[in-house]
């Protein structure tokens, strides 16, 4: 994803504001006429498919999101109107409805999962050939000459594009199709797709003077609120607010560091490449294991596209980013060992492609460790976890419960995680402030090879957001909360989790309980969607560890949440409570429905309070009437959960 390609483009057109280019056409300075998008560009200003970044500004390089694209597309074909709405609840801006409903409809896109488009991603050019493929009606084609076209899916649509003259390739047997399409290369495609019609160009228009500075944005946090802010001052908002920022992201917790050092950089594939050399462009690093030794505080470390096998990459000094070179995320592949990161703050870990990892992809170690973001990275077949983050080492006493603090974990993909241990995303032994936001784990370990519980988080974590991730076939459950394992007083409070998804996973959705004498007490878990988990949607578990050595699960919130045809193999279902010891459990404004076990069930003590389900525990008993669960939990025309809840609103996701 476009981490530091936007930050930069504007800071290169702030410093060629005085220096226009020749010829620039399309009503935009920054699209000079020897562009070969220059055409393309003019074609859609003409027709009204885009008005540029600002005035006097295209920004070609820029990479393009999926909801940008979908836009895009929509208003080719003449902004048709779409008979129904969409499932996609992370689609949420006015002027990407209409244009992501249509194509729903009309089969050109079928969204992430079943209740999420993901507008924010960037779109690849893998991707936007089967947009266009589709949108043409999926014709026949014969073949194509692209050594890098492996997956059976994308075949055709290449082929089909070669057919028609929308696309030559990066070079004559290379499409590179996990590329992010550039705002340039998107209009070229499209012109091309309607048969590269005649334009005339227009003359200059004013300056580009750069992207709009971010003055201030808003950043809302899970409360409404309004005191979070991000500006272009901070380098770090390139990771955080430039590609991930949007009006469902709710969050204040950014970490703030300055980038003010060299820019080194790292191509192992470059023939002056050599640990030896100092790191510029023309005389680059070789080795990630180099650079994570050599770079000093405040440095940027670029890594260019290329295979690195050549050990554990351990950063010595803090206040450093570490990332894949601007247009190469997910092109820079390290295999064998990965990232662990010691007693060193002020992090940024972006973009890289984990395989076949012999412990941990990334791991982040206390103590007094602040300040780390973890972002957009791409984990295959670790034998541990795919991300990793503790006060201490594990089985150590931390003394106290802040040894990491600050922590940002994002957008992020783990996969085949935890082949020998049984945590896919671990945190625990003394972190305090952290966001787990928008990361997507599936396709789990065997359990007889380790299992994978997906986002766990043990003994002494204090002040977590878990929210926007989906979880789907997992050897074991979604989400773990465990109080402690070990003899010491560990702690896990302050918690929330929303808007997360969960389903097709080999146990529960959301798991609460401690293994140990440490506790859980107030935890927030509303606004998620479990459905097709083999034993429990939403489950407090008294584990017998934690019945002989005392920890206690207390002050547990469930509200707004959606359990649907769980507990296939337990016989199990939607929420239940398995604890007698546990206090302060409540159940609010619920739907739970098609399970195959109970709807609700709980101990002595357990509150439960206006939830929908088919039993006599439930207030409202009869279908929510889901418009096509479960690939549309939206509640349908006479739903008796429409405006149910307590506060006037739906039952169910708000």
């Amino acid at each position: 994803m476009q981490r530091f390609t936007g930050f930069l483009a504007a800071a290169m057109l702030l410093a060629g504001l005085f220096a226009l280019p020749a010829g620039a056409v399309a009503g935009f300075s920054d699209v000079a006429a020897d562009d070969y998008w220059a055409e393309p560009v003019q074609w859609m200003v003409d027709n009204g498919i885009t008005t540029g970044t600002a005035e006097g500004c295209f920004s070609p390089d820029d990479s393009v999101t999926r909801g940008q694209a979908a836009a895009f597309m929509w208003r080719m074909e003449g902004e048709p109107n779409p008979s129904n709405s969409h499932p996609f609840v992370d689609v949420q801006a006015s002027w990407q409805d209409d244009a992501v409903a249509w194509m729903l409809e009309e089969g050109i896109t079928t969204g992430t999962s079943p209740t999420r488009y993901s507008p924010d991603a960037v779109l690849t050019r893998g991707q936007l050939a089967a947009l266009l493929h589709r949108l043409a009606g999926e014709p026949p084609a014969s073949g194509h000459p692209f050594t890098d076209i492996t997956d059976a899916w994308q075949q055709t649509p290449f082929a089909w594009m070669i057919d028609e003259g929308i696309t030559t390739g990066v070079t004559p047997t290379r499409f590179a199709p996990a590329d992010a399409v550039s705002r340039g290369q998107l209009a070229t495609f499209f012109w091309r797709y309607k048969g590269s019609p005649s334009v005339e160009v227009s003359p200059l228009s004013p300056a580009c003077t750069g992207l709009p500075p971010v003055d201030n944005p808003v950043i809302p946090d899970s409360g409404g609120t309004t005191d979070c802010v991000a500006t272009t001052a901070e380098p770090w908002a390139s990771v955080w607010f430039d590609m991930h920022y949007s009006d469902t992201v709710q969050s204040c917790t950014r970490p703030v560091f300055s980038v003010s050092g060299a820019t080194r950089i790292v191509d192992r594939t470059h023939p002056n490449a050599s640990d030896g050399n100092p790191g510029t462009a023309s005389a680059p690093w070789r080795t990630i294991v180099h650079a994570a030794e050599e770079a000093n505080s405040g440095d940027i470390v670029f890594v260019k596209a290329g295979t690195y096998d050549d050990g554990r990459i351990e950063p010595r000094t803090s206040n450093v980013v570490f990332s894949a070179y601007p247009g190469a995320e997910h092109e820079v592949v390290i295999r064998g060992w990965g990232i662990r990161a010691k007693g060193t703050s002020n992090l940024i870990i972006h973009g890289f492609k984990f395989r076949d990892i012999a412990n941990n992809a990334i791991q982040v170690i206390g103590p007094d460790v602040r300040n780390v973001v973890i972002a957009d990275n791409d984990t295959y077949n670790t034998d541990y976890a795919g991300v990793s983050v503790r006060g201490v080492l594990s089985s150590s006493d931390p003394e106290n419960f802040d040894g990491v603090r600050d922590i940002l974990i994002i957008g992020n993909k783990i996969r085949r995680a935890s082949m020998i241990n049984s945590e896919v995303l671990s945190i625990g032994s003394g972190v305090v402030n952290i966001d787990i936001v928008a990361n997507e784990l599936s396709d789990g370990a065997p359990s007889s090879e380790g299992g994978d519980e997906g986002i766990a988080l043990k003994e002494g974590v204090r002040a977590a957001r878990i929210y926007g991730n989906t979880m789907f076939d997992l050897a074991d459950r979604g989400i773990h909360l465990d109080g402690g394992s070990y003899s010491w007083d560990a702690l896990i409070t302050d918690v929330e989790i929303f808007d997360n998804l969960m389903y097709n996973n080999d146990a529960q959705g959301i798991w609460i309980t401690t293994e140990g004498e440490g506790d859980v007490d107030g935890v927030y878990v509303h606004d998620n969607i479990a459905w097709g988990n083999r034993t429990d949607g939403f489950l407090v578990y008294d584990h017998p560890h934690g019945n002989e050595a005392g920890g206690t699960v207390k002050n547990i919130v469930f509200e707004h949440n959606i359990a649907f045809d769980n507990g296939e193999h337990s016989g199990f279902g939607g929420f239940r409570v398995n604890h007698p010891t546990a206090t302060g459990i409540i159940f609010r404004d619920n739907i739970s429905w098609g399970n195959n076990g109970a709807d609700l069930r709980g101990d002595s003590g357990t509150v439960f309070d206006n939830n929908l389900c088919g039993e006599s525990v439930c207030e409202i008993r009869s279908s929510p009437r889901f418009v096509d669960a479960p690939s549309d939990f939206r509640l349908g025309a006479g739903s008796p959960a429409i405006g149910a809840a307590t506060d006037g609103s739906n039952l169910g996701p708000r």
